[in-house]
């Protein structure tokens, strides 16, 4: 009798062991097998691009404008997009233009640049290239002073300035864009200008070679 207790009690274990084992192999398999799947769903899953069939973007800074209009001073900045260039790629026309009523100065940039996107599409981060035209016109104001009949005089002097120049820079920048067709962007961009540098001492900073430009609140629409 105890004999035969015993021949169950080790029947039974085994049965335990053989069943665990076999819910193992089929957990493995299942397991397996949902991998698989999941595997092929994401290569047959598509990027659905927001840009098919459009050609073109523009944007607008609207924050520009409010804080330009805060100091009295008219100042639009935007962005023309041709998006079928390439498309890991884009060429872009920024520009941006500031005009005073104090002593009738007024400055306008126009860039042209070429844009990389770091991956497979127009979307996301990118590394940018390309070069700059700024027109200005401003009063470049000259101080002076001699020494005659055991006095010193001093004195200011002011030259209508009309000021072209070319510059070179790189940036980067990110942008997103919704499948509605609207996107938002923000970039960074430094450089120089070539050639000769005036004097200045107006509402806009003309004699400065340096070119550095942070846009963070750029809106726009495809078409």
């Amino acid at each position: 009798m105890k004999r035969m207790f015993l021949s169950w009690l080790l029947l039974a274990g085994s049965l335990v062991t053989l069943n665990a084992q076999d819910l193992d192999a089929i957990i493995a398999a299942k397991v397996d097998s949902i991998l698989a799947l999941q595997k092929k769903t994401y290569e047959e899953v598509q990027y659905v691009d927001p840009l098919i069939g459009k050609k073109y973007g523009f944007e607008l800074n609207p924050a520009r404008f409010l804080l330009g209009s805060a100091e009295k001073i008219f100042t639009i900045s935007g962005t023309v997009s041709l998006f079928d260039v390439d498309r890991k790629a884009e060429v872009a026309i920024p520009f941006t233009h500031n005009s005073s009523k104090h002593n009738d100065e007024s400055m306008t940039d126009i860039d042209l640049q070429y844009r990389r996107f770091i991956g497979k599409h127009q979307n996301g981060f990118y590394l940018s290239g390309g070069v700059r035209y700024t027109h200005s016109k401003y009063r470049d104001e000259e101080y002076h002073y001699d020494y005659s009949n055991g006095n010193y005089n001093s004195y200011y002097t002011y030259d209508n300035i009309t000021d072209n120049k070319i510059g070179a820079m790189f940036g980067i920048g990110y942008r997103y864009i919704a499948q509605s067709g609207f996107y938002w962007g923000a970039s960074l961009v430094a450089g120089r200008y070539i050639g000769k540098n005036h004097r200045n001492h107006g509402d806009f900073n003309f004699g400065n070679n340096i070119i550095l430009d942070v846009e963070l609140l750029k809106f726009g629409f495809t078409f």
